[in-house]
């Protein structure tokens, strides 16, 4: 998430109340720091001084150099899951689908030889290890191997590491255009269980996004219709609410109370206690009750009582340490996550392209870079999906898009939102309403434009499609290298970037109207009929494609094959 977004947090902690008295309010930047100094000292290993070279990368924001550093920790120990764990989060921000699989692959055979068997169990960490390897090959491109090892890591440890095996399984669902999968694993209520209490920096409203993502893709566009839709509202609308972001105003201190809280059980029981506790049942004598297994579960009890429930009260109570960590305000990651989301929405017919979430989103935005612009005189540069999001809603300049290649995707983009004019709701109220039927508002949304802008829309498919490909076309340099066309072209994860580009690219293509960008976008189409055959979507955007080039017969094929696909998994 950026320096910048611990200091905010550090702003936050400073107001909180000390964890013990005599002792100052917890300062994340300050610990990290105290770290950093006793990176030298003589009774550290050469392990514990890597990991605190990387923590000195991280904290000069060099994310890069950092993830090279974490990748020299996993070859000289192949079984520090710390290490495993901050290379794929660097690799996810960075974008980089090579690093993640060399990450894996340079651990994989010390975790399978410890795997265990029906004598002698897995090393601890083993699911938790291989559900992060199965991420890292899911991203590489080696499928069948990553869905083997995500299955066996949600049998083996699904209370501890469901969040991470079901965040390998999207790639794979993805990748195969295996919606119904998709759906079940992260829409559905026995999926959700998986992952719904891995809250922290907000990873579950990350993995709730991708559900949507696949829950859209069977959904009847235009006609308001949308359970992917409250989702977002669920998952992202909350805490932009909830946190002020969504006005521009973000708040000062939490809104809630840590909603629970631990306590330790009293370990004196009463002669009564003792005397039930010898009395066991016929079926505890036969079956043989584990009691130390019991005696562990009691460890540590939740408290449900009324005053340790949240609280909506703003004031009149001062905050604890754990009341903002359980009450993070929206990560740049977040804020991506949310902007990639609601851009399909809007070039799918869920919701129209003024609609208010737009507007709350901008302000949400525009508080971050306040934060950040407060304490940085320099664009974010850590994830290059961050700047890329935002730059459909902000200025390239401000978002630090425009230092990502050649900066024509970024142009591109910022084009693409400015045409679309997103936000500026009439009437906020009737915008956000769930069944809001684009069919009947704009019914030639996906249709060339016949304003005078096609010109500029044919200009958007060209910088977006010359990024993909790393060259442009037009102004191509004959003695361009190849190292060249690597550093102009955009790199990300297959499942983040793919929707920010391929439907930003088939739209814009079918508002131009011309051959050439429609050649384009048919080509970007017949791929992913053909890699993801089960998404209606992809063979919805085909037959409209189609259409406009004048195949009528083969559009009318995949306008059926896409409502067959859909009926098939459960939904028209």
């Amino acid at each position: 998430s950026g320096v910048t977004y611990v200091k905010h947090l550090d702003s936050l902690l400073v107001q909180t109340k000390a964890i013990s008295p005599g002792l100052p309010p917890v300062q994340i930047l300050a610990m990290a720091q105290c770290a950093v100094d006793q990176g030298q000292n003589n009774y550290l290993d050469d392990r514990e001084r890597m990991h605190i070279k990387t923590l000195e990368l991280l904290l000069k924001d060099q994310h890069r150099l950092a993830l090279v550093n974490v990748l020299k920790i996993l070859r000289q120990c192949p079984g520090d899951v710390l290490a495993l764990s901050l290379a794929m989060d660097l690799a996810h921000g960075l974008g980089d689908r090579q690093a993640a699989g060399e990450a894996a692959g340079s651990v994989i055979a010390y975790w399978t030889e410890r795997q265990g068997g029906l004598v002698r169990p897995a090393i601890p960490g083993h699911a938790t290890a291989m559900s992060l390897i199965a991420l890292g090959f899911a991203v590489g491109g080696h499928i069948p191997e990553a869905e083997q090892m995500a299955d066996n890591a949600m049998k083996q440890g699904r209370k501890i590491c469901g969040a991470l095996a079901t965040w390998a399984q999207c790639h794979v669902f993805d990748a195969g255009g295996r919606v119904a999968e998709g759906i079940s694993a992260l829409s559905n209520f026995d999926g959700k269980q998986n992952y719904e209490g891995a809250g922290f920096l907000h990873f579950d409203a990350i993995l709730s996004g991708y559900g949507a993502r696949f829950s859209m893709d069977r959904e009847e566009r235009g006609r308001g219709k949308s359970a992917a839709l409250r989702l977002y509202g669920t998952h992202f609308e909350t805490v932009l609410e909830n946190t002020g972001f969504a006005s521009r105003s973000p708040h000062r201190q939490p809104m809630y109370k840590a909603p629970v809280a631990w306590v330790k059980p009293d370990l004196i029981t009463s002669a009564k206690e003792e005397e039930s506790s010898q009395s066991e049942s016929m079926f505890d004598q036969l079956f043989g009750r584990n009691k130390k297994q019991d005696e562990m579960d009691k460890e540590f009890e939740i408290l449900k009582q009324q005053i340790n429930l949240p609280s909506k009260r703003i004031g009149g109570w001062d905050p604890l340490c754990e009341d903002v960590l359980t009450w993070l305000p929206p990560t740049p990651r977040f804020l991506a996550d949310a902007t990639l989301l609601l851009f399909r929405f809007t070039l799918n017919g869920t919701i129209g392209h003024n609609n208010v979430r737009w507007d709350d989103l901008r302000n949400a935005w525009e508080a971050y870079f306040d934060i950040h612009n407060k304490y940085s005189n320099e664009p974010p540069n850590f994830c290059p999906l961050v700047s890329l999001s935002a730059c459909i809603i902000m200025p390239p300049s401000e978002a630090g898009g425009d230092r990502i290649g050649s900066g024509s995707l970024s142009r591109g983009l910022h084009k693409l939102g400015k045409l679309l004019n997103l936000g500026n709701a009439s009437n906020p109220e009737e915008s956000k309403a769930i069944r809001e039927i684009v069919a009947e508002s704009s019914p030639s949304f996906w249709l060339p434009n016949t304003d005078g802008t096609e010109s500029e829309w044919k200009g958007i498919v060209h910088d977006i499609h010359s990024a993909i490909e790393g060259v442009d076309p037009d102004e191509s340099d004959v003695n361009q290298s190849d190292q060249d066309v690597y550093r102009l072209r955009y790199n990300g994860w297959i499942f983040d970037s793919r929707p920010i580009l391929e439907h930003a690219i088939v739209y814009a293509a079918c508002k131009a109207g011309d051959i050439e960008s429609l050649s384009i976008a048919r080509g970007i189409c017949s791929r992913g009929v053909t890699l993801r055959t089960m998404s209606p979507e992809e063979w919805w955007r085909y037959s409209i494609v189609l259409g406009l080039l004048g195949d009528q017969v083969a559009s009318e094929d995949a306008w059926n094959t896409s409502i067959n696909v859909g009926a098939s998994q459960g939904a028209r």
